[in-house]
């Protein structure tokens, strides 16, 4: 530590000089940085593993896109639980770039002969 102080006491322009390559070399890194739109393109190999999940997505579509709310009650297929949930559904379908809202309302009971809605 006496020989860090030292330096810095005699030359002061090297530290300086440190400073600037230090922060030359920042700027740089930081310009290199990329985000990806896509997930996927981060973690793509040729392994066998990323081979299966992308014919996996050319059969049943990406999950990029997908947006999950989470309901937390203690009881969720009450009659108020459901009607929120119904409420819930009208109300994200109308927000702009919703292509389409599955959720609990769209389950269906098999008691009795004819399915009906939860």
């Amino acid at each position: 530590m006496d020989l860090l102080a030292s330096t810095f006491a005699k030359r002061p322009s090297l530290f300086a000089v440190a400073a600037l390559l230090l922060s030359i070399a920042a700027a740089v890194g930081i310009s290199r940085v990329r985000f990806s739109e896509s997930p996927r393109g981060l973690f793509k190999s040729g392994d066998a593993a990323f081979s299966e999940l992308e014919r996996m997505y050319e059969d049943f579509g990406s999950d990029d896109g997908d947006c999950l709310v989470l309901i937390e009650t203690p009881d969720v297929l009450s009659p108020a639980a459901c009607a929120l949930v119904v409420e819930l559904d009208e109300v994200l379908a109308e927000v702009d770039g919703v292509v389409e809202v599955t959720s609990l309302a769209d389950l269906t009971s098999t008691e009795g002969v004819i399915p009906r809605p939860l």
